[in-house]
């Protein structure tokens, strides 16, 4: 026998019977939907008492999702038979092998079926038969919403569904079919309440998250704006966040730094670039735990940092650009003021930054270069000018560091001459620091104490720099005693022309001792710092008088000079060794010994 479908109930053809038990049925599911069962335990409800309602054991309620059955609720049957239930949901009629349940799913009519229905399948019939199932009613729940599932009853006996069973058992699942309309319902309104208060839960965290936010970037921004240097920034930061907050300058230098809390979670390194300008002045380095990291009043915080330290920065750079323009509106005057106005200039020294310029002092100057190579940092001038402002503030000798024409000038106190090389030297490697792979080069100018003694220091100082450049070592420190007799050709305007004169006087000797390694030019040298005494240079170089003399014979040779001892001949090569001093850092410095050989 095939499953087929009975006609729906009619009051022409069945008389409609509500036994107690259908009544019992019903009061019992209407009471789990109005407590709010969830729809799984409705279900299993469901299944039980329409069973029991219409007099048998075994039940299931099928639901249909994505084209398959899926089991939803049982009564009765074994774990096993449900476990091994699935069917393919068949949407069109004409297949001899559909199953009652999605026969009823699709007719929307209950469909009986008896043995014959086991011709699905020989494990459906073993699995069948060991549930002892002889014949079944199928029967959709024809609700708007759970119009997707289908209720089985199964029977153990082949010819258990007459048609006044099926209709009673067909009104029941419609009034049950209504009742899980209502709790499907339900559970829908729950959830979107559920997701309503979940989204305004997340509101108002994220308002309360703002708010601290807020404020925290309140607190920040009164500090700064009460004047708060660096330091005490970075600690609110610090304190406000729990992060590991550190300012470098362009340079890499450390400008400042604050700890926060200690956390088990490894931080991650955060960078931020702090622009005054479009241009890059310091780096903010932050170290922070992700979770913490990624809290919104934190996170704000974190994003904000980079501006609230370049305004810091931007404060304490105005108030020392003032007074560094100060500075440089008084170097600038003292070196190209009208001889009219000298006097006013001597009172405004002597008034605002306590400096005589009448006194003898010495003028140093410093150059920094960008030599091109491929990853070298061009010089900022302005962390240049603070390392050599704040480089003079801690010597007591140092009056005022400026700048002028793309030069650090410095004023000193006269004094001996080695404390202004040791500040040069000084003043060089701060420069260096802040400018790595750069050139930095300096001159100490002789002592003046006039105005105008004081610009031509400067004239001199820049004819010395040019001498370094064209040495082509010009990383080091000179004065105008390196030069020797040489010191009276600063005013040369190209100072090639004095390496050119040096190279052309000394050069046979120089390629003599590049090819024999013969030690003349060293040999004349200590000849000309010994007072030209052949015993006393032996003895200095080790060697005998014999082998002094043949080496200035083979000098003269050289050189083509006729006597050694001539005063012009003296002086030129005098000359050309003190050149040849700047362009050989590593070699003595030459002095005017042969003037007694003149004399």
């Amino acid at each position: 026998m095939t499953a087929h479908a009975c006609s729906s109930a009619t009051s022409g053809d069945a008389v409609e019977r509500i036994t107690s038990d259908h009544l019992g049925a019903v009061a019992e599911v209407t009471a789990a939907v109005r407590n709010e069962a969830s729809t799984d335990e409705v279900l299993e409800l469901i299944a039980a008492k329409v069973a029991h309602a219409t007099g048998h054991t075994m039940a299931l309620v099928m639901a249909m999702e994505s084209g398959s059955i899926r089991v939803a609720a049982s009564y009765g049957v074994s774990d096993q038979y449900v476990d091994g239930f699935a069917q393919r949901l068949m949407t069109t009629t004409g297949d001899f092998v559909e199953a009652p349940t999605t026969q009823a799913y699709r007719s929307r009519r209950p469909i009986v079926a008896s043995t014959s229905w086991l011709a699905l399948g020989d494990e459906s019939e073993r699995r069948a038969d060991q549930e002892g199932i002889r014949s079944l009613l199928s029967m959709p729940l024809a609700g708007l919403e759970s119009a997707r599932y289908v209720i089985n009853v199964y029977c153990p006996s082949p010819r258990c569904f007459t048609e006044p069973k099926i209709l009673e058992a067909e009104s029941l699942a419609n009034v049950v079919a209504l009742l899980l309309d209502m709790q499907l319902a339900q559970s829908s309104r729950r959830l979107a309440q559920v997701n309503q208060d979940s989204l305004i839960t997340a509101l108002q965290t994220r308002c309360t998250a703002l708010r601290i936010a807020q404020g925290n970037l309140d607190s920040a921004q009164r500090l700064v704006a009460a004047g708060a240097g660096l330091p005490e920034l970075l600690t609110e930061l610090s304190d406000l966040s729990g992060a590991n907050f550190e300012v470098t300058n362009s340079f890499g230098q450390l400008l400042a730094r604050a700890v926060g809390e200690t956390e088990e979670q490894t931080p991650t390194p955060l960078r931020r670039e702090v622009l005054l300008e479009d241009r890059l002045v310091a780096t903010l380095h932050i170290d922070c735990a992700p979770e913490r990291a990624s809290r919104t009043e934190v996170a704000a915080l974190l994003q904000t940092a980079p501006s609230l330290v370049a305004l810091v920065l931007q404060r304490e750079w105005a108030g020392l650009d003032a007074e560094s323009r100060l500075q440089g509106n008084l170097v600038e005057e003292l070196l190209t003021c009208p001889v009219a106005n000298q006097d006013r200039l001597l009172t405004h020294a002597r008034d605002r930054w306590g400096i005589d310029l009448t006194r003898p002092m010495r003028l140093i100057l410093a150059r920094v270069e960008h030599d091109g190579s491929p990853g070298t940092a061009v010089p900022s001038r302005r962390p240049l000018l603070r390392a050599a402002e704040q480089l003079a503030r801690r010597t007591d000798s140092a009056l005022l560091a400026a700048e002028h024409d793309d030069h650090l000038v410095v004023l000193c106190t006269d004094g001996p001459e080695e404390a202004a090389r040791q500040f040069a030297d000084n003043l060089r490697r701060e420069l260096g620091a802040h400018a790595r792979g750069a050139t930095v080069s300096a001159a100490v100018a002789d002592a003046s104490s006039t105005i105008a003694g004081h610009r031509d220091a400067y004239q001199q100082s820049l004819s010395l720099l040019q001498v370094l450049a064209a040495s082509g070592q010009p990383e080091r420190t000179i004065g105008a005693k390196d030069l020797g007799l040489a010191r009276l050709l600063l005013g040369v305007k190209d100072p090639s022309e004095l390496i050119a004169f040096a190279t052309e006087t000394l050069g046979p000797i120089q390629e003599y001792d590049q090819r024999r390694n013969g030690g003349l030019v060293e040999t004349l040298r200590t000849y000309f710092q010994h007072a030209c005494n052949a015993q006393e240079t032996g003895r200095r170089l080790h060697l005998h008088a014999n082998s002094v003399g043949y080496r200035l014979k083979r000098i003269s040779e050289l050189l083509g000079i006729e006597n050694l001892g001539d005063p012009q001949v003296l002086l030129r090569l005098e000359l050309a060794l003190a050149i040849e001093r700047l362009s050989t850092p590593t070699a003595p410095v030459p002095s005017l010994a042969s003037a007694s050989a003149l004399g």
